[in-house]
């Protein structure tokens, strides 16, 4: 099977979607497919899937996506896969994979992320004038409702505001949580590291800790974890950590 993996940046580093695109290509090529990453841009490291480099220069952020868009069009309607599977509105695909959620959700309700009137709505605003942000759900719209992509949603509740915003027909929208490589976060296999990084941090090993990573903490709960804690310190569990 010839399986096209379409991502602005192929770069681990740069995100969760990115560094899932890149581990999914892996994946899919050990289990004898005939992977291509399609971009503008790749880490030196990406192996072993090929590499298809799309046109995105331009001055602006919108420009470049726009200059992706036209790259990938091109692309597509001279080469032939059998899967075409994008991280992000595009014009075209099999399979449409968003990791930042529905582009239609996050102009139109995007702002409630902020607390204060003010601050949502200045949001709202930035929102709306937006021409990245609203060039992305249109083209998604497009995508979803006239091409007919089929829709991987990282929770029920992504699969939900997807069917909300969007007219999808009978099983075009389906729920793919994260996977976690057991082979590489396997508690048994580094039971040995919990007492050396616990050591590390100056925690204890009767202490319930928990650990948040994330890019966007605003949007990822930090603010709603402290708050969690805090509460909970303030009931007797002094133990608690985050």
């Amino acid at each position: 099977m010839k399986v096209a993996l379409v991502i602005l940046n192929a770069e681990p580093t740069r995100g969760g979607a990115e560094r899932y695109t890149c581990d999914l290509a892996r994946a899919l090529y050990e289990r004898g497919m005939e992977v291509y990453l399609l971009a503008t841009r790749f880490a030196r490291n990406v192996e072993p899937a090929r590499q298809v480099r799309l046109d995105g220069a331009a001055g602006s952020r919108i420009g470049r996506y726009k200059a992706f868009l036209a790259s990938l069009s091109n692309h597509l309607a001279g080469t032939r896969y059998d899967i075409v599977h994008a991280m992000l509105p595009v014009n075209e695909c099999d399979i449409y994979h968003p990791h930042a959620g529905i582009e239609a959700h996050n102009l139109e309700l995007g702002y409630l992320k902020h607390s204060g009137m003010i601050r949502q709505t200045f949001s709202r605003l930035a929102a709306q004038l937006n021409a990245k942000r609203r060039t992305y759900a249109a083209v998604e719209r497009a995508l979803l409702e006239e091409k007919r992509a089929a829709v991987l949603c990282l929770s029920s509740a992504m699969q939900q505001i997807a069917e909300n915003h969007y007219d999808l027909r009978e099983q075009q929208s389906r729920v793919l949580l994260n996977g976690v490589d057991l082979d590489r976060f396997d508690p048994q296999k580094y039971a040995h590291s919990r007492e050396r990084v616990r050591q590390n941090f100056g925690i204890s090993s009767g202490d319930v800790t928990a650990l948040l990573m994330a890019n966007n903490y605003r949007l990822k709960g930090l603010k709603q974890a402290i708050i969690v804690l805090a509460r909970l310190v303030k009931s007797g569990h002094a133990n608690a950590k985050l």
